[in-house]
């Protein structure tokens, strides 16, 4: 944060047909980057990330039962 403002920035492009959107977070000092490091809770992150992981392959596996009746 400089001057009591948050920096982020979103870039977007387009290759081979894909949509790349990517964010950055600039940081000002490495106290503010610690700061952020130091309240993300890994355990809450690893449960959302197996929850993603989890509901990927349900919806895969719903998508192909569903491919299957109308065959």
């Amino acid at each position: 944060m400089k001057d009591g403002i948050s920096h982020m920035r979103i870039e977007s492009w387009i290759t081979d047909g894909i949509r790349w959107d990517v964010l950055y977070l600039d940081f000002y000092n490495e106290a503010e980057f610690k700061d952020l490091i130091s309240s993300l809770d890994y355990n809450h992150l690893e449960e959302l990330s197996n929850s993603i992981i989890q509901d990927y392959f349900k919806k895969q596996r719903d998508k192909e039962g569903i491919e299957e009746l109308f065959k």
